[in-house]
């Protein structure tokens, strides 16, 4: 079976170097006056007994669809090694490192970053259709499941195409999938045999669950919080706003109250802050992040939030925001995933070339700039005119002209209604990648703060994407 994966072999560090800040530094109190390990300056840690102890590792694993048959998986080191020299700005994108190589390539559709999910501990999932028509999964087939941490791969069941999918994991053992048409649950299995001579008692699959009171289009926020087994998620429909919980263990719905989370999107638990941590992106409030608890009383249930002080965006005015994506690291760290244009204007207006049925469609990366053609272009855009006129006539009687023609025909359509939508979206020229990581607390007036925690890396994003991938925020997974 051709699973899709492939892999260069190549699992090199990243040369990138911090550009600003310092890593973050938390204090606690120290009970008993016990000794405290010492770093030295590579990083390691010298116990007591003068061993050493390497510093875990943090890694966050980006998603481009930068491969012409698919997507690729750069698995960048967020804390690189203190002996490199540290940047504290850069005065050209050209100075800007690139990417490591890819740890991993998968064969798929563009147009579907949605379907990456992460779960049952360092697994990336891919949940991609395989049907040439990328309409529909088959029945029993099983999609591509990555070990990130034994670069090993294996198989999981996948779904019937679900639309808009969801993904929430939690723990090691299950994964949620909240989609319009369905709530779904694959529990894991490891993959042991059972006894000689018996079967499984049952097949690994997905799990239909009970249909959310809501529709999936309407949510606008959602989080899990693992020590209580429970799923919120926040919707709004016509200025009307709600929240429910899924409890896992008795498997019902329930509408908590009136209101919704602050963040918008995917939200973490922080254990530390004992507190949901998620990213706005409202106009006033763009860049910050929210920390929530929920609150219980006796006329329900209520929610208590607080606001950051800090804007963890670019403040640089030459970098305009694209998109940005929050991911949990562990240890209540965060990496907040920017992706961030920067405008050159001495290069002018330029053209890009998008892949799209019917021929390369052509755009200036400049909107307010006028596109000039010759003669050639001129003719042909007439005529592709004339046979645009002829389609809207209905004159579409051919020899080889059937039913199945006027569906692909449709389908088209649907993709050029898509690719206007997309038009009218920003689409830059020159991207890069801003990973920040910071870990959050209180100040002494209860405000929260990063403090001085923040540290920045910059990554060049490969060329080869496309724009459709990225006027999106970007796929990003942290383990």
């Amino acid at each position: 079976m051709d699973s899709g994966w492939k892999s260069n072999g190549n699992d090199e560090e990243p040369t990138a170097t911090p550009t600003k800040g310092i890593e973050g530094i938390r204090s606690t109190i120290n009970p008993g006056n016990l000794p405290c390990p010492v770093v030295c300056a590579t990083g390691e840690q010298v116990g007591v007994s003068g061993s050493k102890r390497k510093r875990r590792k943090h890694y966050v694993y980006l998603v481009f669809d930068d491969w012409s048959y698919g997507y690729s998986i750069h698995k960048v080191n967020l804390f690189p090694c203190s002996r490199r020299r540290k940047q504290t700005a850069f005065s050209a994108p050209a100075d800007v490192p690139c990417l490591p190589p890819a740890l991993f390539r998968l064969e798929a559709a563009h147009g579907s970053p949605e379907y990456f999910a992460s779960a049952f501990g360092t697994r990336i999932l891919a949940m991609h259709t395989r049907d040439p028509g990328g309409k529909r999964l088959l029945s029993g087939t099983f999609v591509p499941m990555l070990d990130v941490s034994s670069l090993s791969m294996t198989f999981c069941p996948g779904q019937e195409y679900p639309i808009n999918p969801i993904y929430l994991s939690v723990g090691n053992t299950r994964l949620f999938c909240l989609s319009e048409a369905s709530f779904e649950m694959l529990h894991w299995e490891p993959l042991c045999p059972p006894p000689l001579g018996r079967r499984r008692s049952k097949e690994w699959s997905w799990q239909r669950l009970e249909k959310p009171p809501f529709k999936s289009y309407n949510v606008t926020s959602y989080a899990v919080h693992p020590q209580r087994c429970t799923i919120f998620v926040s919707t709004k429909m016509n200025d009307i706003e709600a929240t429910f919980s899924f409890d896992m263990e008795k498997q019902k719905w329930e509408q908590l109250g009136s209101w919704a989370l602050p963040f918008a999107g995917r939200g973490h638990f922080d254990p530390y802050l004992n507190a949901f941590v998620g990213l706005s992106k409202d106009s006033d409030t763009l860049g910050q992040v929210y920390s929530c608890c929920l609150s219980s009383s006796s006329t329900g249930h209520g929610l208590e939030w607080k606001l950051g002080k800090e804007r963890l965006f670019s403040q640089d005015p030459a970098e305009r925001h694209v998109g940005a994506t929050l991911v949990y690291v562990g240890q209540s760290k965060f990496c907040l995933v920017q992706c961030v244009s920067i405008e050159d204007e001495s290069d002018g207006p330029k053209l890009k070339e998008e892949g799209n049925v019917g021929g390369p469609v052509y755009r200036t990366e400049d909107r307010g700039a006028d596109l000039k053609l010759n003669e050639g272009d001129v003719q042909e855009l007439k005529e592709e005119g004339d046979v645009q006129e002829l389609k809207e006539e209905g004159d579409v009687d051919g020899p080889g002209y059937s039913i199945e023609d006027e569906g692909y025909d449709q389908e088209l359509m649907d993709e050029g209604y898509d690719q206007e939508l997309m038009e009218e979206r920003y689409v830059p020229c020159c991207c890069l990648y801003r990973l920040t990581t910071f870990s959050l607390s209180y100040d002494i007036k209860g405000d929260l703060t990063t403090g001085n925690s923040c540290r920045v890396l910059y990554y060049k994003v490969p060329e080869a994407i496309t724009s459709s991938f990225l006027v999106e925020d970007p796929v990003a997974f942290c383990m």
